[in-house]
């Protein structure tokens, strides 16, 4: 099962007198058992992907090109 989630919550908005919290495991175990007369799943495991979904989140960030440089320290934007 694929849950994508969008957040509305953003910081352009404002800085949020609090931080919004979603239970993605509850609400992934609701999603099944709606589905399944019921029944609950015997487990749920969340894994974060990437927006295309083609990798995990993790593998991603581990095999992102790091540039290795440094920016000068008065350096300014063109």
């Amino acid at each position: 099962m694929l849950i994508r989630l969008e957040n509305l919550s953003d910081l352009f908005d404002a800085t949020p007198a609090e931080t919004p919290t979603f239970d993605v495991e509850a609400y992934a175990t609701s999603l099944f058992k709606s589905a399944n007369d019921g029944v609950a799943p015997a487990t749920v495991t969340i894994t974060e992907r990437t927006l295309s979904n083609n990798q995990n989140m993790k593998t991603m960030l581990d095999n992102k090109f790091k540039w290795k440089s440094v920016d000068a320290p008065n350096a300014k934007m063109a």
